[in-house]
């Protein structure tokens, strides 16, 4: 810590700010998250006194780096932790904090997150801060903490217009917008979208452009606009011409593909799906490559092509298994608990919303939580129907307080069919409104 204190005195804002902190990205609800560049973290280091300890961190933190990289985020972890145990560093304690995102450690990554953004307020150095805040505020809403992840964000986009760095106000915003689709606030988060575009001024090599005309396609889907989306998203591709940037191109490729299969056009969903498949595979990406698998998975059942099907499924889960990311398999299994209720497979669908059920918890994913808890109870054969409403009464109220509007509406219509089954029909109108 004296070390760290030590370097305040020397750290050189003007010379530093040129360094560039890498956009690291998770296929579920739009993450992205910042991580120092290694030149941040060497200038960290410039000024640190203890020599031996200095080039402890230092070779720990490239090893982080290089495993990083490669997905191998478990060794990842421990790489940026032995560094911070011989010299505390903000870069540190970022890329440990993304490292433990990446497998989906959300309360771990929150504590990496908070101390970092508390050392940041030490150096009074406003870049980190406002890297700490994005990444926390993400944090925050997978945890379901809402109305902290709207605090963290709304300050990080003041501290941005205080210093003027439009680059991360846009990002920013963007995921203020996806905090409003979350609460089911489709109108505020296409606002929000629609101020990106704005700051951009449809440059043409403006990235977060096309990441807002993503953002806002999904929306859009999300409130049946189907024509509108496709147009959007097909202008997120058109912006992409004059910007490399793989991830994105993927993603709107795949957002075009699940809005294709909504629409009942298989077979362009088929080749939208492959063509993101071909993107994620080459630059490495094992969390994007196991979603467009699951999506391929959606397609060929669309198709009738249930044993293709099943094996997309099975690889999907594997490869999110072997990469650690535990939001990912969670999907993976969700997905595999809806195939066995379309096929009338009680039992089998049970056990899978279980183990999503046990995942989650382990991990504190409170939206993943109140999707599996309900399921749990309807399908369980030990449970009485006073036993099962008063688990969803419980959930409903659980949605309501953290602002959840989306499981809430899932959480309501479940009852509706409960209480409809029990030819409750009074009950099952009110909540079905």
């Amino acid at each position: 810590m004296k070390d760290f204190l030590f370097s305040i005195k020397f750290w050189n804002r003007q010379e530093y700010s040129g360094f560039q902190f890498k956009s690291c990205c998770l296929p579920d609800e739009g993450r992205e998250l910042f991580k120092p560049s290694m030149e941040i973290f060497l200038y960290e280091m410039k000024h640190m006194s203890n020599k031996k300890r200095k080039n402890i961190a230092i070779l720990k933190y490239q090893k982080g780096d290089h495993r990083f990289e490669h997905s191998n985020f478990h060794e990842a972890v421990h790489s940026y932790s032995t560094s911070l145990k011989a010299i505390e560093s903000l870069s540190g304690y970022l890329s440990l904090g993304v490292s433990l995102m990446m497998i989906s450690e959300f309360q771990e990554a929150g504590k990496k997150f908070e101390i970092g953004l508390d050392l940041a307020n030490q150096y009074q150095d406003k870049q980190f801060q406002i890297v700490f805040l994005i990444n926390l505020g993400q944090t925050y809403i997978d945890l379901g903490k809402l109305s902290c992840a709207q605090k963290t964000l709304e300050n990080a986009h003041a501290i941005c217009q205080k210093i003027e760095n439009q680059n991360l106000s846009k990002m920013t915003l963007l995921q203020l917008a996806l905090l409003r689709f979350i609460q089911g606030l489709y109108d505020e988060a296409i606002d929000y979208c629609n101020l990106v575009g704005q700051f951009s001024n449809k440059k043409k090599n403006d990235s977060n452009f096309a990441k807002s005309l993503f953002v806002k396609g999904v929306l859009l889907m999300s409130k049946g606009s189907f024509e509108d989306a496709e147009s959007i998203l097909t202008k997120g591709i058109n912006q992409l011409e004059n910007i490399q940037n793989s991830y994105i191109e993927a993603r709107l490729y795949s957002q075009i593909s699940q809005l294709y299969l909504l629409k009942g056009n298989i077979h362009q969903a088929l080749a939208t799906a492959k063509n993101a498949l071909k993107i994620f595979q080459s630059v490495l990406n094992p969390q994007g490559e196991a979603r467009i698998l699951g999506l391929l998975s959606a397609i060929h059942f669309a198709m009738g092509h249930i044993e293709e099907g099943d094996q997309f499924l099975q690889k999907a889960l594997d490869l999110d298994r072997k990469s650690g990311y535990k939001r990912g398999v969670i999907r993976q299994l969700l997905m595999q608990a809806d195939v066995y209720l379309k096929r009338s497979q009680l039992e089998e669908a049970y056990d899978s919303f279980r183990k999503a059920h046990e995942m989650a918890r382990l991990i504190g994913h409170k939206s993943t939580l109140l999707t599996t808890t309900p399921m749990l109870a309807i399908l369980a054969r030990d449970m009485s129907e006073s036993e099962r409403i008063s688990v969803l009464f419980q959930c409903l109220d659980l949605s309501r307080k953290i602002s959840m509007r989306v499981q809430e509406i899932h959480i309501l219509l479940s009852l509706s069919s409960l209480f409809n089954t029990h030819e409750k029909l009074d009950k099952a109108e009110e909540y079905c409104k």
